[in-house]
């Protein structure tokens, strides 16, 4: 069976979402904190430049 060029399709499905699913699954950000400790003038942004530094 000969495949031409034509007949395949490639799709990127672009893993990031489902790394980023498992890291909340995980708790992996709350654990970060909690071994770090926060900020009271931490914004929420900050867990999420903490989860970008996991991938």
């Amino acid at each position: 069976m000969d495949i031409s060029a034509s007949q395949i399709r490639l799709e990127d499905i672009n893993h990031l979402g489902i790394v980023a699913r498992i890291i909340d699954e995980m708790g992996l950000v709350e654990q970060i904190n909690q071994l770090l400790g926060t900020h009271p003038q931490e914004t929420a942004i900050i867990p999420l430049r903490r989860k970008l530094v996991i991938f």
